[in-house]
């Protein structure tokens, strides 16, 4: 998301990046041949202190600064029977107009799923919500520039975190495979977005934090 940095232990829990940050790192500079991944540095400090009251595991973990997330001024509902038809035509319409104007549509869309509240699992459990957005995701893969990141509660955009999970092939287990193939997606999207909306490189680098927040709610979510 541009140059500057980029503390892995500001999106990842501090066990995690002690075991896998170094490979993540390498292995997103690979993936994406950016070269601000390439500029990353592993630092040691990514221990907790013991001093400091830390928060709930439910609980989304940072508050981010930089770009600020607009309202929602897009509601996207997506009803049963095109997801159980795999339909994306209509969403992906939708979102394909909003690229008409990129930077006063970014992060304006909140997307949500009805006539699901009789089923007893959740959306990221139902096969044929993940068939849907995972075909969603391949046919926009500027989404992340679209669906809202944040909200106050639960501390993740639903849909963004749905179209997160549908790229994993355990939502309740996320491995570094999933961690990578999330963070390489999203950083994809957003900066090819960033660039067919012509931002600079500093107001790309305002929305990291954003993206930060948003991910480590990813990993905090209580799947219940």
């Amino acid at each position: 998301m541009g140059s500057g940095t980029f503390r892995l232990a500001d999106v990842l829990p501090a066990e995690f990046v002690r075991e896998t940050g170094p490979r993540l790192v390498r292995k997103l500079s690979r993936s994406t041949g950016l070269s601000a991944l390439t500029a990353w540095r592993i630092h040691e400090d990514t221990t907790v202190d013991p001093e400091v009251e830390q928060p709930a595991e439910s609980e989304p973990a940072l508050t981010a600064t930089g770009a600020p997330v607009p309202y929602t001024a897009h509601l996207m509902t997506i009803g049963r029977d095109p997801v159980e038809r795999c339909d994306i035509s209509d969403a992906e319409d939708r979102l394909t107009a909003l690229r008409a104007e990129p930077v006063a549509n970014r992060w304006t869309v909140d997307l949500r799923f009805r006539a699901f509240d009789a089923d007893p699992r959740g959306l990221w459990d139902i096969p044929a919500v993940q068939r849907y957005l995972r075909s969603l995701r391949l046919a926009c893969p500027f989404w992340p520039w679209y669906l809202r990141p944040t909200e106050d509660e639960p501390g993740i955009g639903v849909g963004f975190l749905l179209c997160v999970l549908a790229g994993c092939d355990d939502p309740r287990r996320l491995t570094l495979t999933d961690v990578d193939a999330a963070l390489t997606h999203i950083f994809m999207g957003v900066n090819g977005e960033a660039r067919h909306a012509g931002l600079s490189e500093e107001e790309l680098r305002a929305m990291t934090p954003v993206i930060k927040e948003a991910m480590m709610s990813v990993l905090k979510a209580r799947l219940e």
